[in-house]
């Protein structure tokens, strides 16, 4: 069952909506707006905690290479080490004394190192902090292969564990230099507590209590956390994992924030970035909860605004379409009963408003309407008597003009057939010439009468196969001339909606025209079919017979415009003209494409019905 809407019903959904709709529009947008600018200041401000950070990093590197390059060039440790010789060195005096010179005057000047070795240049610890250490190999160390074969200045080796301190611990090593060759004759290695990068990590100044800096470096198919955490957790993290993806991309060279889970499994937001200076990546997270927590007060005031709104416009609502709906339902009792033709009934105007307006524009209309209908009557009377009078024109047309012309006709026949030992070729001449002339306006005048039917005949639409109004058109032309050999060319199934009895005649006036001028043309070929565009059906035929030029194509659709000689293709100008009517008729158009001697295209389309 269909529900009755009342125009109040109306009034009050449109206010409604013009209303509501806005408010809505204009609170989501407000809080979407606000939003995207606050996890704008949120990406931005871990951004700079992350930058920072490392900032602080690199400056934490920078100078513990300054401090071991500062012990290597110490001038009591590089001409001790110019004299100590590879064996039995616990013996050696300058051991003993370099071991307390980096114990008491070097040790001591950090308190993050937690050892100070000195190799000579084949790798051997001959002093150390670590006593136990002095005489060991380090050739296979990473610090001496790399400033041995690359000759830097100095080397940090990501923190690792060191076997003759028993703890992980960054190493930083810088190469010794001989005070009489200038050579390098060793190398200093300062051995700092890895707990050192937790001096900068430990500060989460403006990060919240959730907040936490990570810096880790990749280790295989892991990445290797290197600081503390502030929660209890292994050190590696698989690559693979969610967990792992900021740390990922700074590994990687990247810059920017990310949401997902951390090691325990809590949704964060992070920013990343890497440390250049020595290949890690520096991670600033803080969860999201109290990342966003801002968002939780600004959707309550967005909303709540929202709702303020809403209630207010809703009561306004109201009011305008009650006050609206009582006017408008009595234009409405007005209309029904002009329908009703109560052309007498007119509206009593109280109000000063749009409605007052409309009111009296109805009582001005009713006024109109009833002269208007009084005129309509009397020029229906007379359209009636024209088309009676047009009928009985046509009718006069079609048997008192040809009574006449079959009389010439005939009796130019008699003449022809009782005198022709009496004419000469002349006079022979003569009659035929009448005989054709005669046929020729009969057949204008049946043109005339088809093309005043087309206009005047009601459609009757139905899907149409077109390719088998073709089809047969074209088998009947070939029965009517059989001499002449035509290659037709039509896709199967080719449909369209229309009035079957004019379509045809449209087509067998276009086909007629193709097969008329192809009569000259030694291989003579005929293609009807069908293309898309703009989601447009487009119909064509085309020919390759005597073609035309194309300045005179606005010629073509005009009734007895001829733009080929009578004598060689005969014909009376109307069968186009015919078409371009029927086409019309279905709400398309229709158009031509030639070229002299190449041959003809007709396009047509058809409305979709």
């Amino acid at each position: 069952m269909k529900i009755f809407w009342s125009i109040k019903r109306k009034l009050l959904l449109f206010s409604l909506c013009i209303s509501l709709v806005p408010i809505l529009i204009i609170t989501i947008v407000f809080y979407l707006s606000a939003r995207g600018s606050l996890e704008q200041q949120i990406n931005q401000k871990m951004i700079a905690l992350a930058e920072s950070k490392t900032l602080h990093v690199e400056a934490l590197l920078n100078s513990i290479e300054g401090r071991t390059v500062d012990f290597a060039s110490d001038g009591y440790i590089r001409n001790k080490l110019d004299i100590i010789k590879p064996k039995a060195l616990l013996e050696q005096d300058a051991v003993t004394n370099l071991n307390k010179h980096i114990k008491n005057n070097k040790l001591l000047l950090d308190p993050d190192i937690a050892a100070i070795s000195i190799l000579n240049k084949a790798g051997t610890v001959v002093a150390s902090t670590i006593k136990s250490a002095i005489g060991r190999d380090f050739s296979d160390h990473e610090e001496y292969i790399q400033i041995t074969n690359k000759e830097l200045t100095a080397f940090t080796h990501h923190p690792h564990f060191a076997e003759y301190l028993g703890i992980d611990a960054l190493e930083v090593a810088a190469p010794i230099a001989s005070m009489k060759s200038g050579e390098t004759i060793g190398i200093l290695i300062n051995a700092y507590k890895e707990e050192l990068i937790n001096k900068i990590t430990s500060n989460l100044k403006g990060m919240g209590n959730t907040g936490e800096i990570v810096i880790g470096m990749k280790d295989g198919d892991n990445v290797h956390i290197i600081n503390s955490l502030k929660n209890a957790f292994d050190s590696s993290i698989p690559l693979d994992r969610e967990a792992a993806e900021p740390m990922k991309l700074a590994l990687n060279g990247r810059y920017g924030t990310i949401t997902g889970q951390d090691y325990r499994g809590i949704a964060v937001v992070a920013a990343y970035q890497p440390v250049p200076y020595i290949g890690w990546g520096l991670v600033a997270k803080m969860d999201k909860t109290e990342a966003f927590g801002p968002l939780k007060l600004l959707s309550t005031i967005a909303f709540t605004l929202g709702g303020i709104s809403s209630i207010t416009a809703t009561c306004v609502c109201v009011l305008f379409s009650v006050n609206s709906s009582r006017s408008i339902k009595e234009l409405t009792d007005a209309t029904q009963k002009l329908a009703d033709e109560d052309l007498n009934y007119r509206i009593e105007v109280n109000r000063k408003d749009e409605l007052g307006v409309l009111a009296n524009s109805f009582n001005d209309m009713a006024n109109k309407l009833t002269g208007e209908i009084e005129e309509h009557k009397h020029s229906k009377d007379e359209l009636s008597a024209s088309n009676k009078e047009l009928e009985a024109f046509c009718y006069s047309v079609s048997h008192d003009l040809r009574a006449p012309l079959r009389s010439i006709d005939g009796f130019s026949k008699a003449l022809e057939i009782d005198y022709v030992d009496k004419l000469d070729s002349h006079g022979k001449d003569y009659f035929q010439r009448i005989q054709r002339a005669s046929r020729h306006m009969s057949q204008l005048i049946n043109d005339l009468l088809n093309l005043s039917r087309i206009t005047r005949s009601d459609l009757n639409f139905e899907l149409v196969d077109l390719s088998a109004m073709v089809e047969k058109i074209a088998t009947d032309l070939r029965n009517q001339h059989p001499e002449k050999k035509v290659e037709l060319i039509v896709p199967r199934e080719v449909k369209a909606k229309g009035d079957e009895s004019l379509l045809f005649i449209a087509l067998e006036n276009l086909i007629s025209n193709a097969w008329k001028f192809t009569k000259n043309t030694p291989h003579a070929r005929i293609e009807f079919g069908v293309n898309s565009h703009d989601d447009n059906e487009v119909y064509f035929l085309h020919d390759n017979g005597a073609g035309f030029e194309m300045e005179y194509v606005d010629k073509l659709f005009a009734a007895f415009q001829r733009l080929h000689n009578k004598r060689e293709f005969e014909g009376t100008g109307i069968g186009l003209a015919t078409v371009q009517r029927i086409i019309h008729r279905h709400g398309g158009r229709i158009w031509a494409e030639g070229e002299v001697d190449h041959g003809a295209t007709f396009y047509f389309t058809l409305q979709n019905v």
